[in-house]
Protein backbone atom coordinates (compact mmCIF):
# COMPACT_ATOMS: atom_id res chain seq x y z
CA UNK A 1 0.00 0.00 0.00
CA UNK A 2 1.27 3.82 -0.77
CA UNK A 3 2.70 5.47 2.05
CA UNK A 4 1.34 8.91 2.45
CA UNK A 5 4.67 10.43 3.61
CA UNK A 6 5.90 10.06 0.34
CA UNK A 7 3.96 13.15 -0.62
CA UNK A 8 5.47 15.17 1.78
CA UNK A 9 7.86 17.18 0.20
CA UNK A 10 10.68 15.79 2.92
CA UNK A 11 11.00 12.44 4.10
CA UNK A 12 11.98 12.24 7.71
CA UNK A 13 14.09 8.92 8.45
CA UNK A 14 15.77 10.34 11.71
CA UNK A 15 14.63 7.41 13.59
CA UNK A 16 16.53 5.32 10.96
CA UNK A 17 20.12 7.71 11.63
CA UNK A 18 19.06 8.62 7.83
CA UNK A 19 18.34 11.95 8.40
CA UNK A 20 16.15 14.17 7.00
CA UNK A 21 15.55 13.27 2.76
CA UNK A 22 13.99 16.16 0.59
CA UNK A 23 12.65 14.74 -2.63
CA UNK A 24 13.81 15.63 -6.13
CA UNK A 25 11.31 18.13 -7.73
CA UNK A 26 10.25 17.36 -11.07
CA UNK A 27 12.59 20.55 -12.72
CA UNK A 28 15.45 18.98 -10.84
CA UNK A 29 14.83 15.73 -12.73
CA UNK A 30 14.79 17.54 -15.89
CA UNK A 31 18.26 18.75 -15.51
CA UNK A 32 19.57 15.51 -14.78
CA UNK A 33 21.71 14.04 -17.20
CA UNK A 34 20.02 10.62 -18.10
CA UNK A 35 22.77 8.84 -17.49
CA UNK A 36 23.64 10.32 -14.48
CA UNK A 37 20.10 9.56 -12.83
CA UNK A 38 20.78 5.93 -14.12
CA UNK A 39 23.83 5.66 -11.97
CA UNK A 40 22.33 7.64 -8.99
CA UNK A 41 19.80 4.69 -8.97
CA UNK A 42 21.77 1.75 -9.39
CA UNK A 43 23.92 1.69 -5.76
CA UNK A 44 19.85 1.29 -4.49
CA UNK A 45 19.04 -1.59 -6.73
CA UNK A 46 20.79 -4.60 -5.29
CA UNK A 47 18.93 -7.29 -3.81
CA UNK A 48 20.37 -7.53 -0.26
CA UNK A 49 18.11 -10.58 0.58
CA UNK A 50 20.76 -12.49 0.84
CA UNK A 51 22.15 -10.21 3.69
CA UNK A 52 22.84 -11.85 7.10
CA UNK A 53 23.56 -10.51 10.61
CA UNK A 54 27.08 -11.72 10.34
CA UNK A 55 27.85 -10.33 6.79
CA UNK A 56 25.98 -7.85 4.61
CA UNK A 57 25.88 -6.25 1.13
CA UNK A 58 27.46 -2.70 2.87
CA UNK A 59 30.71 -4.69 4.40
CA UNK A 60 31.98 -5.87 1.21
CA UNK A 61 32.34 -2.46 -0.12
CA UNK A 62 35.08 -1.41 2.19
CA UNK A 63 37.03 -4.63 1.56
CA UNK A 64 40.46 -3.95 0.42
CA UNK A 65 39.55 -4.29 -3.19
CA UNK A 66 39.45 -2.11 -6.26
CA UNK A 67 36.59 -2.70 -8.04
CA UNK A 68 34.72 -2.90 -4.95
CA UNK A 69 35.79 0.73 -4.01
CA UNK A 70 34.76 2.13 -7.81
CA UNK A 71 31.47 0.75 -6.21
CA UNK A 72 31.74 2.64 -3.10
CA UNK A 73 32.82 5.91 -5.02
CA UNK A 74 29.49 5.43 -6.86
CA UNK A 75 27.21 5.07 -3.28
CA UNK A 76 28.80 8.31 -2.79
CA UNK A 77 27.96 9.73 -5.11
CA UNK A 78 24.52 8.85 -5.14
CA UNK A 79 24.46 10.21 -1.54
CA UNK A 80 25.67 13.59 -2.44
CA UNK A 81 23.00 13.83 -4.54
CA UNK A 82 20.36 12.73 -2.69
CA UNK A 83 21.35 14.43 0.72
CA UNK A 84 22.15 17.37 -1.68
CA UNK A 85 25.71 18.03 -0.25
CA UNK A 86 29.28 17.26 -1.58
CA UNK A 87 30.75 16.76 2.00
CA UNK A 88 30.71 13.32 3.91
CA UNK A 89 33.25 11.38 6.08
CA UNK A 90 33.62 8.22 7.42
CA UNK A 91 33.73 7.22 11.23
CA UNK A 92 33.62 3.91 13.30
CA UNK A 93 31.77 3.23 16.35
CA UNK A 94 32.00 -0.22 17.57
CA UNK A 95 33.19 -1.88 14.80
CA UNK A 96 30.57 -0.15 12.46
CA UNK A 97 31.74 1.70 9.63
CA UNK A 98 29.81 4.94 8.74
CA UNK A 99 29.16 7.19 6.18
CA UNK A 100 28.17 10.81 7.77
CA UNK A 101 26.75 12.95 5.60
CA UNK A 102 24.45 15.92 5.90
CA UNK A 103 22.29 14.63 9.32
CA UNK A 104 22.52 10.93 8.31
CA UNK A 105 24.84 8.14 9.58
CA UNK A 106 24.46 5.14 6.86
CA UNK A 107 26.01 2.14 7.46
CA UNK A 108 25.05 -1.61 7.47
CA UNK A 109 22.33 -1.91 10.16
CA UNK A 110 20.16 0.92 8.04
CA UNK A 111 21.56 0.74 4.49
CA UNK A 112 18.66 -1.79 3.33
CA UNK A 113 16.11 0.74 4.77
CA UNK A 114 17.50 3.73 2.54
CA UNK A 115 17.30 1.23 -0.69
CA UNK A 116 13.83 0.51 0.55
CA UNK A 117 13.03 4.14 0.59
CA UNK A 118 14.75 4.74 -2.40
CA UNK A 119 12.83 2.68 -4.42
CA UNK A 120 9.69 3.68 -3.17
CA UNK A 121 10.14 7.29 -3.90
CA UNK A 122 11.42 6.82 -7.48
CA UNK A 123 8.83 3.56 -8.20
CA UNK A 124 11.39 0.62 -8.92
CA UNK A 125 11.75 -2.68 -8.04
CA UNK A 126 15.49 -4.15 -7.06
CA UNK A 127 16.83 -7.07 -9.26
CA UNK A 128 16.27 -10.58 -7.86
CA UNK A 129 19.74 -12.43 -7.87
CA UNK A 130 19.96 -15.97 -9.46
CA UNK A 131 20.46 -18.56 -7.18
CA UNK A 132 23.08 -19.93 -8.69
CA UNK A 133 25.42 -16.75 -8.43
CA UNK A 134 25.21 -17.24 -4.98
CA UNK A 135 28.73 -18.10 -3.16
CA UNK A 136 29.61 -18.38 0.39
CA UNK A 137 33.41 -18.66 -0.15
CA UNK A 138 34.66 -14.92 1.21
CA UNK A 139 37.16 -15.01 -1.12
CA UNK A 140 34.24 -15.80 -4.02
CA UNK A 141 31.66 -13.41 -2.33
CA UNK A 142 34.11 -9.82 -3.49
CA UNK A 143 34.29 -11.58 -7.07
CA UNK A 144 29.91 -12.14 -7.13
CA UNK A 145 29.15 -8.76 -5.35
CA UNK A 146 31.37 -6.94 -8.08
CA UNK A 147 29.62 -9.33 -10.86
CA UNK A 148 26.33 -8.45 -9.61
CA UNK A 149 26.39 -4.90 -9.64
CA UNK A 150 27.87 -4.89 -13.05
CA UNK A 151 24.94 -7.01 -14.11
CA UNK A 152 22.91 -4.62 -12.63
CA UNK A 153 24.24 -1.92 -14.58
CA UNK A 154 23.72 -3.72 -17.83
CA UNK A 155 20.26 -4.77 -17.40
CA UNK A 156 19.43 -1.41 -16.38
CA UNK A 157 20.21 0.21 -19.43
CA UNK A 158 18.94 -2.41 -21.41
CA UNK A 159 15.55 -1.83 -19.43
CA UNK A 160 16.01 1.69 -20.67
CA UNK A 161 16.12 1.11 -23.76
CA UNK A 162 13.30 -1.54 -24.21
CA UNK A 163 10.89 1.82 -22.50
CA UNK A 164 12.08 4.08 -25.22
CA UNK A 165 10.80 1.56 -27.79
CA UNK A 166 7.68 0.97 -26.29
CA UNK A 167 7.45 5.06 -26.25
CA UNK A 168 7.10 5.11 -22.74
CA UNK A 169 5.84 8.49 -21.05
CA UNK A 170 9.07 11.39 -20.97
CA UNK A 171 8.71 13.66 -18.33
CA UNK A 172 8.13 16.24 -21.19
CA UNK A 173 5.26 13.95 -21.49
CA UNK A 174 4.02 13.68 -18.14
CA UNK A 175 4.68 17.26 -16.81
CA UNK A 176 2.61 18.34 -20.50
CA UNK A 177 -0.56 15.71 -19.64
CA UNK A 178 -0.83 16.80 -15.81
CA UNK A 179 -0.51 20.80 -16.62
CA UNK A 180 -3.09 20.12 -19.51
CA UNK A 181 -5.45 17.90 -17.43
CA UNK A 182 -5.35 19.71 -14.32
CA UNK A 183 -5.03 23.56 -15.86
CA UNK A 184 -2.33 23.92 -14.06
CA UNK A 185 0.51 26.45 -15.16
CA UNK A 186 3.86 24.61 -16.06
CA UNK A 187 5.70 25.89 -13.44
CA UNK A 188 3.20 24.90 -11.13
CA UNK A 189 3.95 21.04 -12.31
CA UNK A 190 7.94 22.02 -12.00
CA UNK A 191 8.09 22.54 -8.57
CA UNK A 192 5.74 19.23 -7.98
CA UNK A 193 8.33 16.75 -6.45
CA UNK A 194 8.75 14.11 -8.74
CA UNK A 195 6.58 11.59 -6.92
CA UNK A 196 3.78 13.84 -6.53
CA UNK A 197 4.42 13.80 -10.26
CA UNK A 198 4.54 10.50 -11.12
CA UNK A 199 0.76 9.64 -9.13
CA UNK A 200 -0.90 12.77 -10.21
CA UNK A 201 -0.18 11.12 -13.52
CA UNK A 202 -1.56 7.72 -12.81
CA UNK A 203 -4.47 8.81 -10.92
CA UNK A 204 -5.36 10.44 -13.90
CA UNK A 205 -4.56 7.65 -16.45
CA UNK A 206 -6.99 5.31 -13.89
CA UNK A 207 -9.55 7.79 -14.07
CA UNK A 208 -9.29 8.48 -17.85
CA UNK A 209 -9.25 4.18 -17.88
CA UNK A 210 -12.30 3.86 -16.29
CA UNK A 211 -14.52 6.27 -18.08
CA UNK A 212 -13.55 4.96 -21.17
CA UNK A 213 -14.39 1.31 -19.33
CA UNK A 214 -17.90 2.96 -18.71
CA UNK A 215 -18.73 4.37 -22.11
CA UNK A 216 -18.03 0.54 -23.77
CA UNK A 217 -20.14 -0.90 -20.92
CA UNK A 218 -23.08 1.47 -21.28
CA UNK A 219 -22.72 1.69 -25.04
CA UNK A 220 -24.73 -1.64 -25.82
CA UNK A 221 -22.53 -2.04 -28.57
CA UNK A 222 -19.75 -4.13 -26.69
CA UNK A 223 -19.81 -7.61 -24.95
CA UNK A 224 -18.53 -6.36 -21.57
CA UNK A 225 -20.14 -9.66 -19.51
CA UNK A 226 -16.21 -10.55 -19.19
CA UNK A 227 -14.82 -7.42 -18.76
CA UNK A 228 -14.78 -5.87 -14.99
CA UNK A 229 -13.14 -2.71 -13.77
CA UNK A 230 -13.08 -1.07 -10.16
CA UNK A 231 -13.98 1.87 -9.82
CA UNK A 232 -11.33 4.57 -9.68
CA UNK A 233 -12.28 5.40 -6.05
CA UNK A 234 -10.89 1.65 -5.17
CA UNK A 235 -7.94 2.17 -6.87
CA UNK A 236 -6.44 6.04 -6.97
CA UNK A 237 -3.42 5.85 -4.65
CA UNK A 238 -3.13 2.74 -3.63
Amino acid sequence: MADAKYLLPQIDLTEFNLGIISHFSVREMINFKEEEYEQFLIPFMYDLSHDTEEIKFFDYLFLEDTQLSKILLSLIKSLQLLYKTKKFDFSTDNGIININIADASINRNNFNRLCEVIREMFFVKPKEQDEENVVYQVSEQNKSILEEYLRLKQEHEKEMEELNKKNQKTIHQLVTIVASQCLWDFDRVLDMTYYRLIVTYISIAEIDSYATYIKYHSSGQFDMKNQKQKHWLETVGK
